[in-house]
């Protein structure tokens, strides 16, 4: 493991390393939640000028950002997934096809509720609500599932090439 100061030393012993993890990743859960707090009242406070908020969105996206290239890198990635498609009923493509017909049906009904009241009258909304529905899940449901698939197959097989590698490089 490398050494990063007090941060990174290893105990020695796997279960004080185990709880030490447990406390940094309550700790990033923690911080999470203050950030997402934050922001929600400065939106509500302030209005939706995301300049208010910039810090917590950049502390998020981040953190984000680091943990999932962090695992692909490390090969956990890989592990994971196929550990959970062992574990669960539901296997991980299943669950992309649903995640992503739910995400386009929503998005779809979204606009297409949006459209009727914003450009149909009495006799119109209908036509308004079903054209634009129409159009939105042509569009949005493959482009949800493209992008599901396509992140994941990336990840998985970036993370595979990696394979699981020990911290001591």
């Amino acid at each position: 493991m490398r050494n990063f100061g007090w941060l990174g030393r290893s105990t020695g012993d796997e279960r004080l390393d185990q709880v030490r993890n447990k406390m940094y990743a309550e700790a990033y859960w923690l911080v999470v939640l203050i950030c997402n707090v934050s922001a929600i009242v400065k939106i509500i406070r302030f209005g939706p000028d995301y300049k208010l908020f910039i810090t917590e969105l950049i502390i998020l996206v981040v953190s984000s950002l680091y943990i999932g290239l962090r695992s692909i890198f490390k090969g956990v990635y890989a592990a994971e997934a196929e550990l959970q498609d062992r574990r669960s009923r539901v296997s991980r493509s299943k669950k992309q096809i649903i995640s992503g017909l739910v995400l386009g049906l929503g998005i779809a009904i979204f606009f297409g509720v949006r459209s009727a009241v914003l450009y149909g009258d009495d006799s119109t909304r209908l036509w308004y609500f079903l054209t634009v529905f129409a159009f939105s899940i042509i569009f949005y449901i493959p482009l949800f599932l493209m992008i599901l698939w396509l992140g994941d197959a990336a990840a998985r097989k970036a993370s595979q090439s990696m394979g699981p590698k020990d911290d001591e490089e």
